[in-house]
């Protein structure tokens, strides 16, 4: 048996997988991400991949223009607020029952409590396979919880506040904690917890990736800087007399954060080549966030009144240019934007799809998912709902034998294929394990959009994948394997 560690595409366009040319031998793509995240391809016997490549073709992300239905989660007569959304469109978000503030799952189908006491529990955060961490109150200061799919664990218990906990896809968790003196940064690797700070000025906002590499903002004692925990050791990545903060980190290690630049409030991003500034005007930018493939958008004024930005990679694109304010970006893997503009004292609800804006709801705060679903909280004329809107595509896998059969999952698909059958899936993110073990030859076509009239973006799959038996071809689209 071989086992590569990888992130990795298969496409009839690109191939980035080494060839397993001996058996029990490991591989690793990219040595500077060979950090234990990488999901496995376990290849066992005889499974033949056949990577149609007589014609070389660099695929680029093809935007799709997608219809939507909402739905209401909530429906009460209390507040509900702060929704976040994962990878497979489940919901957490915080909610006042009557005399403290709650935690609720939203699970694809229906809804759970997941606190029920007499103190506060706020500030959820949910990850990619449904595990929740949030601060909570225990009777005499705030503490952090881990809801891993069962129970709910408490992973702090002291005298101090511990607050603005983030969670990445494998139950690992950052924190801000009060050490007695001043705030500093823990971090719980899924079994114990360490303490990365330990000075005597603020350390805080801190951002964890799928690598459990952390970054955060802290005082040199002079003013803020940013900081970076690579798993093994900090490094302090500005070293300046203004401040930096506010930093975000992708799964590639490239970090985005806002410093001053003397003047006022720019975008910086670093990568494994250096640090960059993105942006440089007479206006304040900030609020970054960044995406998988380095792509950014943030918050910058124009000089009137405050818009949203959109960096590629190589070039910037103003996104909003309007007489009111836009705020909260929020960009997914496939560099879709959403955020909410105040119109008239009205929060409205805006999605940049990679080519054009439309205003989807009325509503604040958006969050977005690979998958193009967008959770929100607005008023119902008396208190604050959630609000989630799902592309209104075809089931995201299908069997093209005569009339289509579709599925929900990978699994299901590949198990009730037919020799000579084609696969079909859609530009989604499968989080699921699959295992191929028939012995039957398969066509795989990857990327499709929507209605599966193009298939020119990519497919993923966060999981692993075990391969035994039969032949794929792989014949158009991109999978790309995480």
């Amino acid at each position: 048996m071989s086992i590569i560690y990888m992130k990795s595409m298969y496409s009839n366009g690109r191939v980035e997988l080494q060839e397993v040319i001996s058996r029990n031998t490991r591989y690793c793509l990219n040595s500077a991400f060979c950090q234990g995240y990488y999901r496995k391809i376990i290849v066992v016997n005889k499974m033949l991949f056949v990577l149609l490549l007589s014609v070389v073709v660099f695929l680029i992300n093809t935007p799709y223009s997608y219809a939507y239905s909402t739905t209401q989660l909530t429906n009460n007569s209390y507040n509900d607020s702060i929704p976040h959304i994962s990878g497979n469109g489940h919901v957490v978000w915080e909610s006042w029952d009557g005399s403290d503030n709650e935690i609720f799952l939203y699970d694809g189908s229906s809804t759970i409590q997941l606190t029920d006491n007499a103190n506060d529990d706020y500030n959820p955060r949910i990850n990619a396979v449904g595990d929740v961490v949030w601060s909570g109150n225990d009777g005499f200061d705030d503490e952090i919880f881990l809801y891993n799919g069962s129970i709910t664990i408490q992973l702090t218990n002291n005298s101090n506040d511990d607050y603005d906990p983030q969670i990445n896809s494998f139950g690992e968790v950052a924190w801000t904690g009060f050490d007695g003196s001043d705030d500093e940064i823990f971090f719980y690797d899924g079994s114990s917890t360490t303490q990365l700070t330990n000075n005597s000025v603020y350390d805080g906002y801190p951002r964890i990736n799928v690598n459990g590499s952390i970054v955060w903002y802290g005082n040199d004692g002079s003013d803020e800087e940013i900081f970076y925990y690579d798993g093994t050791s900090t490094l302090q990545l500005t070293s300046n007399s203004n401040d930096d903060n506010y930093p975000e980190i992708n799964d590639y290690e490239e970090i985005v954060w806002v410093g001053n630049d003397g003047a006022d409030d720019e975008i910086f991003f670093n990568d494994e080549y250096g640090t960059i500034q993105i942006t440089s005007n007479s206006y304040d930018d900030y609020d970054p966030q960044i995406n998988k493939y380095g792509e950014i958008t943030w918050v910058g004024n124009d000089g009137s009144d405050d818009e949203i930005f959109f960096y590629n990679g190589a070039s910037t694109t103003q996104l909003t240019d309007n007489f009111f304010d836009d705020y909260d970006p929020q960009i997914n893997s496939d560099g879709d934007v959403v955020w909410y503009g105040i119109e008239s004292l009205v929060n409205k609800i805006f999605h940049y799809n990679g080519s054009s804006t439309s205003q989807l709801d009325l509503g604040g705060v958006p969050q977005i998912n690979g998958n193009q679903q967008i959770v929100w909280s607005v008023t119902d004329g008396s208190d604050t709902e959630i609000y989630i809107a799902t592309p209104s595509c075809s089931q995201p896998a299908r069997i093209d034998d005569g009339p289509p059969v579709y599925y929900d999952t990978l699994q299901g698909t590949y198990d009730n294929s037919l020799t000579d059958d084609t696969l079909e899936i859609q530009d989604y993110e499968f989080y699921e394990d699959l295992t191929f073990d028939l012995n039957k030859s398969l066509t795989l076509d990857a990327g499709y959009d929507c209605d599966y009239t193009a298939n020119t973006t990519t497919t993923s799959l966060y999981g692993d994948l075990t391969i035994s038996n039969g032949t794929l071809t792989i014949q158009s689209g991109t999978l790309e394997l995480k």
